[in-house]
């Protein structure tokens, strides 16, 4: 069975979401490894406890988590179906499931898309946007946008 992809959207700059879920992840790794390295091999008054490198691990692991589930690309099927896709979580909701669309409270620049099951957060920079939110409106007048 072949799926037909009617409309895909894209994310406008990959920029934040590289530095979101891969760069920051893997700097506070780097500095967890050294606050280990400084905490075992130079014990003593002026080193960092072992239990410091934790709190950068904890850090990343929390970055990824909380960004790693975003999707890079929204896919818009034939029959209906919206796929959200990113390099952890896919996700596949109807039109009807979707309950709201808002940004982010304290965080500029994202959404947070409700739907029956949970929620997604996503970064608003997806190149034509506005035709998914216009289609989701026209399919689904009960969805709630706000600030979209």
């Amino acid at each position: 069975m072949t799926e037909t992809v009617e409309k895909e959207y894209a994310l406008y700059s990959k920029a934040y979401f590289l530095m979101f879920v891969w760069l920051l992840p893997a700097i506070l790794l780097i500095m967890s490894a050294v606050f280990f390295y400084v905490a075992v091999t130079h014990p003593g008054p002026g080193s960092p406890p072992v239990v410091v490198s934790a709190f950068p691990i904890a850090l990343a692991a929390w970055f990824l988590w909380l960004y790693a589930r975003m999707p890079q690309r929204i896919v818009r099927h034939a029959d209906g179906r919206i796929e959200f896709v990113g390099p952890f979580q896919r996700l596949v909701l109807m039109p009807r499931e979707i309950i709201s669309i808002r940004p982010d409270r304290g965080h500029i620049g994202f959404l947070v898309l409700k739907h029956e099951a949970g929620t997604l957060r996503f970064l608003n920079q997806f190149n034509g946007f506005h035709e998914l939110l216009s289609y989701l409106e026209s399919v689904n007048p009960a969805v709630e946008l706000h600030g979209c």
